[in-house]
């Protein structure tokens, strides 16, 4: 039988507030209300994530927030897998991987229309103008797209039953049981 904590993890609601509240209050109370967890998971993640050209795998990366941060930054062939065993909580992370994809291609093209704005030939700056007007139009009708796309999906989710499986009732007191004495 599987314990509380797997439960947990594998519970779509869990793993969807994990990341913006269990976590951070987890990281509060372990520093014992101070900064001191904070500044240094701070300071880590600056580091991990760092530009550059290499592989990382986060291991037990629960919902992806660090495999984002960390992937964010990453040039040319870098990648940053996550795994974990929980398939909630991969559930929730792929949510973002596509939206990482697009920040780190758009990064990349702005980075070398840069390099070519400051250094490039004549011919090289004409190639930009070209692809800077295909690339705003592009951008233009996706996001008309998606923005089309979230008002219909506006509407449909009020007829749509989201509902997850609620815990029981010996997992909730346990669950308080367990923050009684973490707050203490």
């Amino acid at each position: 039988m599987a314990t509380l904590a797997q439960r947990f993890m594998t519970n779509p609601v869990f793993s969807a507030v994990y990341e913006g509240l269990w976590r951070p209050a987890f990281t509060r109370l372990f520093s014992l209300g101070g900064p001191g967890t904070a500044e240094f998971d701070k300071a880590l993640t600056a580091y991990l994530a760092r530009s550059g050209d290499r592989t990382i795998l986060d291991v037990a990366c629960g919902p992806g927030l660090y495999t984002r941060r960390l992937a964010a930054n990453l040039t040319s062939d870098g990648r940053c897998v996550g795994i974990d065993f929980s398939g909630a909580m991969l559930a929730q992370a792929e949510k973002f991987a596509d939206v990482v994809k697009i920040r780190r291609e758009l990064k990349a093209t702005a980075s070398l229309a840069r390099t070519i704005t400051w250094t490039g030939t004549d011919e090289q700056k004409r190639t930009l103008k070209k692809a800077r007007t295909s690339i705003l139009a592009a951008i233009i009708e996706a996001k008309r797209t998606l923005h089309e796309s979230l008002a219909a999906d506006a509407h449909d989710h009020d007829a749509t039953d989201h509902s997850p499986t609620p815990l029981t009732d010996a997992e909730l007191q346990e669950l308080r049981t367990i923050l009684a004495k973490l707050t203490k």
